[in-house]
């Protein structure tokens, strides 16, 4: 503490820093610690004003908070799918590497969060992007577990699960599930099927 002290007496700048302290009973416990400097009348400081705030509360939550979101992006990326999670605005909150490598999408567009660049890009691959369209739209405040295939201009045939994201109750978005079914798609559906089926 003296060493902050004499820091705030050269600087004349007072001091705000979260530190973990050991209590007398062997428990640690974080501090919000703000350290003011009193200055006299000829600019002088004269005393230092100690205030401190336990906020070990805060910390834990803020931990938990970090061990969540980390636990979340090791259980998005062990699956073999892509996936997407939008909430009730539109607004892109996650996606795994896996989504990124199907539907090939830079990592420039996905660490930007841009939602349209995003939505655009996927779009100008699909067969049919107004029907995409239409179903994300339907399905957004949808309680509803959808499951439907989408077929690419480059041959490549997605299947695609929809899931509600629900929270306290209520729809906070929705969960998207891109899995790449090419192979066996075309090993069930031989070129002349496929076309018969485009053309209907």
């Amino acid at each position: 503490m003296m060493k902050r002290h004499q820091q705030i007496i050269k600087s004349g700048e007072k001091l705000d820093l979260e530190e973990k302290l050991t209590m007398p009973d062997g428990s640690e416990k974080w501090f919000w610690i703000n350290l003011q400097p009193i200055i006299n009348e000829d600019s002088k400081i004269t005393s230092i004003l100690n205030m401190s705030h336990d906020m070990t509360e805060k910390k834990r939550t803020e931990e938990s908070l970090i061990e969540n979101k980390e636990l979340l992006r090791a259980i998005l990326e062990s699956t073999g799918d892509g996936i997407l999670v939008v909430n009730n605005k539109g607004q892109v909150t996650h996606t795994n590497s896996r989504f990124a490598e199907l539907w090939k999408i830079p990592s420039s567009f996905i660490q930007a969060r841009d939602d349209e660049k995003l939505i655009g890009f996927v779009l100008e691959q699909l067969d049919d992007p107004d029907a995409f369209l239409t179903k994300v739209k339907i399905l957004y405040n949808s309680s509803e577990k959808d499951t439907d295939q989408l077929s690419f201009k480059d041959g490549r045939v997605f299947e695609r699960h929809s899931y509600p994201l629900i929270r306290n109750d209520e729809i906070a978005g929705r969960v998207w599930n891109f899995r790449d079914i090419t192979t066996n798609y075309k090993e069930d559906n031989p070129p002349q099927i496929q076309q018969s089926v485009k053309v209907s």
